[in-house]
């Protein structure tokens, strides 16, 4: 999960000041740092989000009921 969110924080990096570079050049709009900074990490926090709930998921589906597990005891 470290990699993954590594990885979109890099990509969102240039990504976004890919696109800013495009519209000061293209559209003569000028967005500052601080609102550059402010999209990649809300795209990096998103990311992590959703790489959360897919481990969560992924381990969901390997758990066996507590029903089925043979070190309890029927009381």
């Amino acid at each position: 999960m470290k990699k993954t969110i590594w990885l979109t924080l890099f990509i969102a990096l240039i990504v976004v000041n890919a696109l800013a570079m495009a519209a000061e050049a293209y559209g003569d709009l000028v967005i500052p740092i601080p609102y550059r900074l402010a999209i990649v990490l809300a795209i990096s926090l998103v990311t992590l989000v959703f790489c959360g709930a897919w481990q969560l998921m992924r381990g969901a589906e390997s758990e066996v009921p507590a029903s089925h597990d043979k070190t309890t005891k029927d009381s």
